[in-house]
């Protein structure tokens, strides 16, 4: 996935994302060449460990 493609599967700028990755926050992203990719696998799982308990 793209770094776009993350942002909009999230609803989140793109700037929050690149202020994730600077923070170590966000997904794990590879870089291929000159450009930023996230496995699908890789997504999932962070988003797994951003779940709210109490919802």
């Amino acid at each position: 996935m793209t770094p776009k493609e993350i942002c909009h599967e999230l609803q989140i700028p793109e700037q929050t994302f690149y202020q994730w990755r600077v923070k170590h926050a966000g997904p794990r992203a590879h870089r291929i060449g000159r450009h930023l990719r996230i496995s699908l696998t890789d997504f999932n799982a962070w988003l797994a460990t951003t779940e709210d308990p109490l919802v």
